[in-house]
């Protein structure tokens, strides 16, 4: 399981379409309106990247794909 690896902080289920919700979540970095505003910036996160591959491909893509991104030593699933 994911988040039983060492290097695993914690991690969050968000919901998609209308306002973003957590679904739910592991690790205290999560908890209270510190994980409101993970979500809030994951949520501008995929609404960006989904943009962007609508203009690459010039259709609707709704299944955004499993990509890392690493900040300050720490990896962004999404």
């Amino acid at each position: 399981m994911l988040s039983g690896h060492r290097s695993v902080l914690g991690y969050m289920v968000l919901s998609r379409g209308g306002t973003v919700s957590i679904i739910k979540h592991s690790g205290v970095m999560f908890e209270g309106d510190q994980g409101k505003k993970y979500a809030g910036v994951i949520e501008r996160i995929v609404d960006s990247v989904q943009t962007g591959l609508e203009e690459i491909s010039g259709e609707q893509n709704e299944g955004v794909s499993a990509r890392p991104v690493q900040r300050e030593g720490k990896e962004l699933i999404w």
